[in-house]
């Protein structure tokens, strides 16, 4: 049952065209749906999609990676196989579940934001006190801070 799932996932994607979203799998144990969509690029992104008060939103998770092993729950260099992305969605709705009495994800992610910005001005501030530059790898800091926090519990924003 489970390849028929990938193997349906895989002729999904293969068949996209344009810019239109497909549902790889719905009704995801906590809710919300895993979709995709080929980019101008020819690269597929991943998303979850999910409501919240009667508001449909997509939570963009990543590009697909067609070469990842088929059972590998951690997305590869390149991007996330099928049970990755399942897994991550799985995180996600969790998350999403955790916070729908105080404004579900899209309200975490915002105070994650409001955190990370604080942290980064207080590091700027302390490197300009110092006479140094502002640090490099700020987004990739931040995008890394998004994926361990919400892989534990919490929630990022982006961009």
């Amino acid at each position: 049952m489970a390849k028929d799932l990938l193997s349906a996932a895989a002729a999904a994607i293969q068949s996209l065209d344009g810019s239109a979203f497909v549902t790889l799998h719905s009704l995801l144990d906590r809710g919300g749906a895993l979709q995709a969509r080929k980019l101008a690029n020819g690269a597929v992104q991943l998303y979850w999609r999910y409501s919240f008060a009667g508001k449909t939103s997509r939570e963009p998770i990543g590009i697909y990676d067609p070469t990842a092993p088929p059972k590998k729950l951690q997305p590869t260099v390149r991007g996330y196989g099928i049970v990755a992305v399942l897994e991550k969605c799985r995180a996600l709705a969790e998350v999403h579940v955790e916070l729908a009495d105080t404004g579900e994800l899209q309200e975490a992610k915002a105070k994650t934001r409001k955190a990370f910005l604080a942290k980064k001005s207080e590091v700027t501030e302390k490197s300009t006190r110092a006479g140094s530059s502002q640090p490099r790898g700020c987004a990739r800091d931040f995008s890394e801070a998004c994926n361990s926090s919400v892989a534990v519990g919490g929630s990022c924003a982006s961009g």
